[in-house]
This record gives structure tokens, sequence and C-alpha cells, in this order.
């Protein structure tokens, strides 16, 4: 077995056991909140696959796992006006200690009905990131969920979902 750390910050969140035969793996985790003081990020799904097989020695090796990470524009609240088309900066983070490839494909998604439907965003390189291009519905006050996709250079995957995001007024 192949003790794996998972970690998005230098500190290990958590640790596990993957099989030392060489393979592709999955990992998913799914978070559903319903605290009466908040009414965002109410749920977050993730999936992962990886590829990973033996290491020598017996050190935890992290996995070549990634998140895509989005910072629209909000207030410290996270309101954003309802009725306007933004543009806020997507990247994809890896797991600390992970190998470093590139990003081959990378899609976001939106939805103000709390993920029952999806609109792709229009992604657009920028540097070392990438801008997303989406509009707020007309219509006060409501939800963003996003659903962000990547894939490497190495054939690792994520896929996440993060119901009501962030609020519109």
């Amino acid at each position: 077995m192949r003790a794996i750390l998972v970690s998005t910050g230098g500190e290990p969140i958590t640790q596990f056991q993957v099989p030392a035969s060489a393979g592709t793996y999955t990992l998913s985790v799914s978070v559903a909140r319903d605290e009466p003081w908040t009414r965002r990020a109410t749920r977050v799904d993730a999936t992962w696959t990886f590829r990973s097989g033996h290491v020598n020695g017996d050190q935890p090796q992290s996995l070549p796992l990634m998140v895509v990470r989005a910072r629209p524009d909000t207030d410290p609240y996270d309101w954003s006006p309802a009725g306007r088309r933004v543009r806020f900066p997507v990247w994809v983070e890896r797991v600390s200690g992970a190998a470093a490839t590139s990003i081959k494909d990378l899609a976001l998604d939106i939805s103000c009905d709390d993920g029952v439907t999806w609109l792709p965003a229009g992604l657009h390189p920028d540097h070392d990131r990438w801008l997303a291009t989406i509009s707020h519905p007309d219509g006060g006050p409501g939800f963003v969920s996003l659903r962000g996709r990547a894939t490497d250079t190495a054939g690792s995957t994520v896929a996440q979902t993060v119901v009501r995001a962030y609020a519109l007024r």
C-alpha cells in the first residue's frame, strides 16, 4: 500500500492508503450543509481521477490532485450585482507536493437554479490563469452555482461543483 497525503496548503488535510499496484484511481467527496446561518455553499461535490503506483521508501507521497478555483467579484458578504456581465479569474491549483503538469482542458459552467440547468462560461487565457465571462440574470436576489472541470497532460482530472457559490442582489 502507498500512503498518500492530501493537502492544498502545506499541511496534510488527510492521509489514506492507495494500492501499490499501478492503476487509475478515483476519489470522490460530497459535503452538504444546511446550517441556518448560511445559505451559501450548501453542497460541494468533487471527483478526481489519477494514476498512481508503487513508490520507493515509506514516506507518504502527494497525489496529483487539482482544484478549479474561481474568484468572482463579490462584496465581503459574497454578494454580486444581478443583471450584469462580469469577468473574474479562474485557475487550477494543485495539491502541495504534486508534480506540476500543464492543463490541457478547463471548463466552467454556471447555474442560477441550484444546479438544475447549467450554462458554459466563456473562458479566455490570461497569463497563468483564465478569465471567465458570465452574465448574471436580472430579477433580483438569487444564487450562482459553479461547476468546474479540468484535465492535465498526465491524464488526471477533476470535476467539482459548488451549489450556491455566491449570491446575487
